[in-house]
């Protein structure tokens, strides 16, 4: 495998419900967002994590 960097970009709306009372994310959200990142990014090259999951493969959060 080469060591090209992949790289992606997506947009999430930020809920209200997901904001503390100054009206910024709350920290608790943000490994939510850093899922759909890795979610969107393995989806834009064609490689769903469902797909990841047939092939016998986790991607498993270890450490935050």
């Amino acid at each position: 495998m080469d060591n090209r960097e992949i790289s992606h970009t997506t947009t999430v709306r930020v809920r209200y419900a997901d904001t503390d009372k100054m009206g910024v994310v709350y920290n608790g959200n943000y490994l939510t967002y850093f899922e759909i990142g890795r979610t969107e990014l393995l989806r834009s090259i064609g490689l769903p994590y469902i797909e990841l999951e047939k092939m016998g493969y986790l991607l498993p959060l270890s450490e935050a």
